[in-house]
């Protein structure tokens, strides 16, 4: 995958869930790995996480035990979109957020083409590669 010339990227897939047991728990996250196209920049191997609420406690309950915050994923969700009911209590998608807006309708089009699925959940963060 590659970003456009923004340097933005869209993902469509599923959420991901916690794992494990009591202590030995992960919270659910995503890998990535950013490879720059300059060889300015380090790439960068990283999680993201992926919280209730958008609870960035909730991070601290990973077995990892290193807390990282600026990793969690802001999340929204469309609760008309997953049978009435917000998403792990997340926020639902601010009505004046018109970009993300036209991008769920862009995506839910698409959607369509392969049944009766819509976009639920969402979120965005941002990424910073650092200079050699």
């Amino acid at each position: 995958m590659m970003t456009d010339d923004n340097g933005r990227l869209e993902i469509l897939t599923v959420p991901p869930h916690d794992y494990g047991v009591s202590i030995i728990r992960r919270i659910a996250h995503y890998h990535l790995t950013l490879q720059p196209t300059s060889s300015r920049f380090y790439a960068l191997t990283s999680q993201l996480y992926f919280c209730a609420r958008n609870d960035p406690r909730v991070i601290d309950a990973d077995m990892v035990n290193f807390s990282r915050r600026k990793n969690l994923l802001k999340a929204w969700c469309i609760p008309e979109n997953n049978g009435g009911k917000p998403f792990l209590d997340l926020p639902p998608l601010a009505a004046e957020d018109a970009e993300m807006g036209k991008k769920v309708a862009w995506w839910n089009k698409k959607l369509a083409e392969l049944g009766d699925f819509k976009v639920a959940v969402g979120g965005h963060t941002e990424f910073v590669l650092t200079s050699k």
